[in-house]
């Protein structure tokens, strides 16, 4: 792959094992040295879940109809359930909650205390403890648990030269490779762009 011109490789924390995950590493690293290629590592942490709450059947999602998201435990009949009580303080008009890895796509009309109302854009069936995904949206939930965040932090120590930092409020891995910084981060002072 680095020979075809990959330049960034992603390790998904969330996979495998920390062994398994520190020899992908490992392979890297020998393929990027043995062959002269620059390539940057990035260590992605599992961010916090938000799901479909329990369903009593699947619901079949028809594009246009309108859906309301509710915090699981005060969901009504006729709403979708979440797992995510936050959801509608994180959400804004005009966002799109993709739902069961992006198959289906809400479209937010509106908030309504702790309910989000939508309509869909991509229908189909909608099942229990299907995943949320709010793009452009900055979730308020923690990234990633802090246990889970030490232990790939200690994980990351022992598999190459970097060092974790927070960055825009967010866990982020800092790699070797020159140059190379989050694309979120652009507006920074050139000083504070270099690894701590």
């Amino acid at each position: 792959m680095l020979q075809a011109g990959v330049n960034v490789v992603r390790v998904n924390a969330s996979h495998g094992t920390p062994e398994l995950r520190r020899e992908w590493i490992s392979t890297v690293k020998q393929v990027r040295a043995e062959r002269g290629i620059p390539a940057a590592l990035l260590y992605d942490l599992q961010g916090p879940r938000i799901r479909v709450g329990d369903l009593a059947e699947p619901l079949r999602l028809e594009p246009g109809s309108r859906v309301v998201f509710a915090p699981e435990e005060s969901t009504k009949a006729g709403e979708i359930p979440t797992t995510y009580a936050a959801l509608a303080k994180d959400v804004r008009v005009g966002a799109r909650i993709l739902l069961d890895d992006g198959l289906l796509s809400v479209d937010v009309l509106a908030i309504d205390g702790d309910r989000v109302v939508g309509t869909v854009r991509y229908g189909g069936v909608l099942k229990s403890h299907k995943g949320m995904n709010l793009p452009g949206i900055e979730v308020s939930a923690p990234p990633s648990p802090r246990r889970t965040a030490r232990m790939s932090k200690r994980r990351w120590r022992l598999a190459s030269n970097t060092s974790p930092f927070r960055s825009c409020g967010k866990l982020a891995i800092w790699t070797t490779c020159a140059g190379w910084f989050p694309s979120e981060c652009a507006s920074w002072p050139r000083s504070r762009r270099t690894p701590p």
